[in-house]
């Protein structure tokens, strides 16, 4: 049997997918071409979120075939108005071979829309896959008449986690259209990096550890506030890392220095790929206190590490991959007292961290990138029948 010639296209390099196009690209049933509108994340680039300059320390476009599309002379900023690829093309990359398919990751410029239009012409099958939910993403009558529309059309909606399948079912998407793709990481990379001492155990304190970006709907400042209001003999056997960078970074330090913890909060900054793995290794409770997060795959990333897990309720990522009082604690978005409770429990019993560790591991090892071909194969092969 031919493999299923396949078109991905996608605004650019992304290093969570860059090991899952690979895999993709290796299976004997799958011909894939990948087409990027943008190169921005191969060189080194300013990242907004992060405040940072970042250079990804891993291969973002080796092992697949791909095709950068020619840009405009003087793209501009990356948008909906003024996307950064001419659309003659993108039609060149859809005329150019016979596509048993054509799948695109989100909708967020006109190029990405172009191609729903094409093949919705063409009656070309679309295959659709984001990260969309029905308590982050944004509202409005015209999306709300669009996402609709795109839901109708597609031949395959690749539902990454149960929020975002709901969110499609909301839209008015059919069971027959629907195929998990769970949103996921490169499992066996974190689990064969080679682990470094466990630095918890050789100072006798509980780390916890938060890595993301330093913005407001991450609330890193209240979860330092949190550590700060927790009883002096439960703090004390307890550090906070911080991972991460961006505009609250000031509010944190002036926390950090108000509250004299300066001894016991850690900031480590921006930390890379092949970075994150020594910390996280090195914690014994992972901590993700955000509100509106459309999933958090930094929490996919620590489970490898077998690791007990704090979030929220509004991290989409909680619902699928922790259980209150099995692997971690699920608690309200932007409630610092629930935060404080949590926290105490983790940092007073270091077995049961141990034991929500191991829950971790069992449920991230069946969210994977196998999981996310079997899903794409079972579209493909929905398409043909």
């Amino acid at each position: 049997m031919k493999p299923h010639r396949v078109a991905y296209f996608v605004s650019h390099p992304i290093q969570y997918q860059a090991p899952l196009l690979r895999e993709i690209a290796e299976h004997p049933q799958i011909d894939l071409t990948v087409y990027f509108l943008s190169g921005q994340s191969t060189e080194a680039y300013h990242d907004e979120g992060f405040n940072t300059q970042i250079k990804w320390d891993i291969p973002l476009t080796d092992g697949y075939k791909h095709v950068f599309l020619p840009a405009k002379t003087n793209p501009g900023e990356f948008s909906l108005t003024n996307p950064s690829v001419r659309i003659a093309s993108v039609k060149r990359a859809l005329t150019e071979s016979t596509w048993d398919a054509v799948w695109i990751h989100g909708y967020n410029n006109l190029a990405l829309m172009y191609v729903i239009w094409f093949c919705k012409t063409r009656k070309l099958p679309l295959l659709f896959r984001g990260e969309s939910n029905l308590t982050s993403s944004p509202k409005g009558l015209l999306k709300d008449v669009f996402v609709r529309q795109l839901v109708k059309l597609a031949h395959g909606l690749m539902w990454v986690s149960s929020d975002n399948r709901d969110y499609y079912q909301h839209y008015g998407a059919l069971d027959s259209q629907l195929f998990f793709s769970p949103y996921a990481v490169n499992n066996d990379f974190f689990q064969s990096f080679p682990r470094p001492a466990d630095l918890s155990k050789q100072q006798d304190k509980c780390i916890i550890l938060y890595a993301s970006k330093f913005i407001p709907r991450k609330h890193a400042p209240m979860l330092v506030q949190a550590f700060a209001n927790l009883a002096p003999e439960v703090r004390q056997h307890a550090e906070l890392w911080l991972v991460g960078d961006g505009a609250d970074r000031d509010n944190i330090e002036t926390i950090i220095k108000n509250q004299d913890l300066s001894h016991q909060v850690k900031l480590l900054g921006f930390k890379n790929q092949t970075e994150l793995p020594e910390v996280m290794a090195a914690c014994d409770v992972f901590v993700l206190p955000s509100e509106r997060e459309p999933f958090g795959l930094v929490i996919n990333e620590v489970m490898n590490f077998a690791k007990a897990i704090i979030t929220t309720d509004e991290v989409g990522a909680a619902r699928d991959l922790v259980a209150d009082g099995d692997n971690g604690w699920v608690i309200d978005a932007n409630n610092q007292q629930a935060l404080e409770t949590a926290l105490a429990q983790a940092i007073a019993n270091p077995q049961r961290l141990r034991d929500m560790g191991q829950g971790s591991l069992a449920k991230i090892n069946a969210w994977s990138y196998k999981e996310d071909v079997q899903g794409l194969l079972a579209a493909l092969s929905a398409i043909k029948n």
